[in-house]
């Protein structure tokens, strides 16, 4: 995975806190937060024929796309709330928080 510079830092800490949280890789995949719709994509923002996607600045990461799609709130049986914390806990932008539509995506910057 690629990140901008500025943000790389605070991705590691979360998916160092999501391997301390969850302890093994076994632990992890059955939580499925070792899939990843990839970190720096750039691309235009869905929607828009304008504005580019926060991914097209390395500034975030989508986990686990088909178990948590876009768009819709999250629910039971998506992104743990505890694994969606430990991003937070490390200064991310969760847009699957208070009622958002895009569970799957981690944010380190906002428009």
């Amino acid at each position: 995975m690629r990140f901008h510079r500025k943000c790389r830092d605070a991705f590691g800490e979360a998916l160092l806190a999501i391997k301390r949280l969850y302890g093994s890789q076994k632990n992890i995949e059955a939580h499925r937060l070792h899939l990843t719709g990839g970190s720096l994509m750039v691309r235009l923002m869905r929607g828009s024929t304008k504005r580019w996607s926060i991914h097209s600045y390395g500034a975030a990461l989508d986990i686990d796309p088909e178990h948590n799609p876009f768009p819709s709130k999250w629910r039971p049986g998506f992104i743990p709330l505890e694994a969606a914390r430990a991003f937070q806990d490390c200064g991310l932008i969760w847009r699957g928080a208070e009622g958002d539509c895009d569970p799957m995506h981690f944010q380190a910057a906002t428009w």
